[in-house]
């Protein structure tokens, strides 16, 4: 589920993956992911470094990030520069700064990277077919740290997952 939300002349993006079945792993890691890049967010940070990080711990793990997806900026527009890419580019100089709203959301896949558009023009699926999983949160950058805008209770995902378990049995 990715929801964008738009108050007071502002955005904000978030996104959560629930499983039906047994793979729960790749969105352990999934989640992971986006937490550890959280956690190196902060004013003058690389953004590439941050992408470093979530690529490695990623296919440490043995899955891929989706590559053509990335985070972005965010505010008076739902997609603002700068391009927030989840995996490392060296030479990508742009860099976290104190006040900027930015959607973090790594999207990693149990087999290749590669993606594509099916006809209905906004479904995307892995090429091969694989299984993926994707989440986000919309962040604050802080001089020492940052804040998660779109932290929700998990009580209240769980709640929504309790009342449709019968619809996927």
């Amino acid at each position: 589920i990715d929801c964008g939300t738009y108050y007071q002349g502002f955005h904000v993006d978030s996104a959560i993956t629930f499983t039906i079945g047994t793979n729960r792993k790749i969105v352990e890691i999934c989640e992971q992911s986006l937490y550890l890049a959280i956690n190196t967010i902060k004013h003058n940070v690389y953004i590439r470094e941050m992408g470093r990080i979530v690529e490695e711990f990623v296919a440490n793990h043995g899955f891929s990030v989706i590559k053509q997806l990335t985070g972005h900026g965010v505010g008076k527009s739902i997609h603002e520069d700068p391009e927030i890419p989840n995996f490392y580019i060296p030479n990508y100089s742009k860099k976290f700064y104190n006040g900027m709203l930015v959607a973090i959301e790594p999207m990693i896949s149990e087999g290749n990277f590669e993606i594509e558009v099916l006809n209905d023009n906004w479904t995307i699926v892995t090429k091969d077919k694989s299984i993926s999983a994707h989440f986000e949160h919309t962040i604050l950058v802080k001089q020492h740290n940052c804040e998660i805008i779109t932290q929700i209770p998990t009580t209240i995902f769980n709640q929504f997952y309790q009342k449709i378990q019968h619809l996927i049995k």
